[in-house]
């Protein structure tokens, strides 16, 4: 088959004043997939249909399949607060877009089919702080997913909880 990507991202970082900056991202992508069966090798599949992964349609004949699976829009808006030298405070949030998902569903037939599914959209904030001790030594304390929200960017797997992390840096 053959896939056709198409997607913008704009991005944005102005400084608000000397202890504020303002940061984001806006991912936009969309595609379309088309496949042809008569290019399908048969001492591969030993003539028994061919299901594809990516959306379950099966390629009997020409198709084409408009949307991609697992590619939502994504925003991203970074707030950076630095009172004082070496320290500085991010809060950030994460948009996921409402997305499909690809699973096996048993309702279609004896043995199942591939199948999509619509995921809900979902919001994270994290929290970063960080501080610079001298030119050789700095730690960071970062919290991710911060309200803990539970969202599904692959059917079937646990979404990550929040997590909280101590890093300690040192070089000569």
């Amino acid at each position: 088959g053959t896939l056709t990507s198409r997607g913008v991202e704009v991005f944005f970082n102005t400084r608000l004043n000397s202890y504020f900056s303002l940061s984001g991202n806006l991912n936009l992508v969309n595609g379309k997939l088309s496949y042809n069966p008569s290019v399908i090798d048969s001492t591969h599949t030993r003539g028994n249909h061919i299901q594809l992964f990516n959306n379950g349609i099966f390629p009997a004949a020409k198709v084409e399949s408009i949307g991609l699976t697992r590619r939502p829009v994504t925003a991203n808006l970074f707030f950076t607060w630095q009172p004082l030298k070496g320290l500085s405070i991010q809060i950030s949030s994460r948009w996921i877009g409402q997305h499909t998902d690809v699973f096996y569903d048993s309702n279609l037939g004896p043995f199942g089919a591939l199948n999509t599914i619509t995921l809900e959209d979902y919001v994270l904030f994290d929290v970063l702080l960080s501080y610079q001790f001298n030119k050789y030594i700095s730690a960071m304390l970062k919290a991710e997913n911060l309200f803990n929200t539970s969202f599904t960017d692959l059917r079937g797997f646990t979404s990550r909880g929040r997590g909280i992390f101590l890093s300690l840096y040192a070089s000569m």
